[in-house]
């Protein structure tokens, strides 16, 4: 299996690849419309030219960052000789009026080209559901029924960034004063989360953009006790979608940070507290090299969480027998 956590800017997009019986590919997200050149070429050049499909798309939620490649991409290069291309989309829509800053627009207008091109997506994909395709499992563990439905109604609110503050402290003096702030953003709280679980035994967690009380909640329902291989960080790191008692749940040493912006520094504390209690090396691979720069916060007091910039070689995540997961990105 290889991971390629695509540079699509401050938005998320995923490439999953493995082979069974045959090759299968899920995209998940498909970033901002600064990434369009990007997410065309990975469809056109790294997919569709091979003969292959995707078997499924997921759209974790209605956010630019998330969807306007797609968006940009049906525009510009949809036709009917590709028709194929996408075998199932997942993107849940509750879409009235809402605010610009937040891609109501960019929304309805996906979910009408969508319906247009005649493209079937499930527009109610909700905590509890679940597909098999070929040797994967996908079990999505949120978002409720009523986070969808008030995606009309959104409100968001600007939490102040710790980041700036205190990038220079010491990792014990920031944890000193860390009191969990929970995402107040209503599009977030729609988001879907899920577990892919691999031949039946490696679990790996793409979060989205989730909110922390129902990730937390959805893998005590659905993997209790189970410890995850791998975590994709929600909302790009922020420190209001990752508590302690998450990390704990979650149970995992590697980390995905996908974002060029940088990951909130109370993040890293709570993450480096771990660290420190259970001395297992942990790993974030960051699809940027900004993360970089925490480094030397992290090596002050422990040298077991490492941060690393993913490049185009492959990185190994794990081997067991034939059973092989790689890690890289691409631009």
């Amino acid at each position: 299996m290889d991971i390629t956590v695509i540079r699509a800017g401050r938005g998320d997009c995923i490439w999953i690849r493995w082979e069974d019986q045959c090759v299968h590919n899920i995209i998940i997200d498909s970033g901002p419309a600064a990434t369009k050149a990007i997410f065309r070429r990975l469809i056109q050049q790294e997919i569709t030219s091979k003969g292959e499909a995707i078997d499924l798309l997921v759209l974790t939620h209605i956010d630019d960052d998330h969807i306007r490649g797609f968006l940009y991409y049906l525009a510009d290069y949809y036709s009917s000789t590709n028709a194929n291309t996408f075998r199932e989309v997942w993107f849940n829509t509750g879409i009235c009026c809402l605010s610009c800053d937040h891609s109501p627009n960019s929304a309805a207008k996906l979910s009408c080209k969508l319906n247009n091109l005649g493209i079937h997506y499930s527009d109610s994909v909700l905590r509890g559901d679940s597909i098999s395709i070929g040797d994967v499992t996908l079990k999505v563990i949120c978002p409720f029924a009523e986070a969808v439905g008030h995606v009309n109604k959104i409100i968001l609110q600007q939490q102040p960034s710790l980041h700036a503050a205190s990038i220079n402290k010491p990792l014990e003096d920031i944890l000193a004063n860390d009191c969990f702030q929970m995402d107040s953003s209503d599009t977030n709280k729609a988001s879907i989360a899920m577990v892919l679980t691999y031949c039946g035994k490696y679990r790996i967690a793409f979060l989205g953009d989730a909110h922390e009380k129902e990730v937390r909640e959805g893998l005590v329902e659905f993997f209790p006790g189970q410890a995850m291989n791998l975590v994709k960080l929600s909302h790009h790191g922020s420190s209001h979608n990752l508590s302690n008692e998450l990390i704990d749940i979650l149970n995992t040493r590697q980390y995905i940070l996908s974002s060029s912006r940088d990951m909130d520094i109370i993040t890293l504390a709570r993450l480096y507290q771990k660290v420190s209690s259970t001395k297992e090396t942990t790993v974030i691979y960051s699809n940027y090299s900004q993360l970089l720069a925490k480094q030397r916060l992290v090596e002050a007091g422990n040298k077991l969480l490492k941060i690393e910039t993913l490049d185009a070689k492959p990185q190994l995540l794990w081997k067991e027998g034939d059973l092989v997961c790689r890690i890289r990105t691409i631009r």
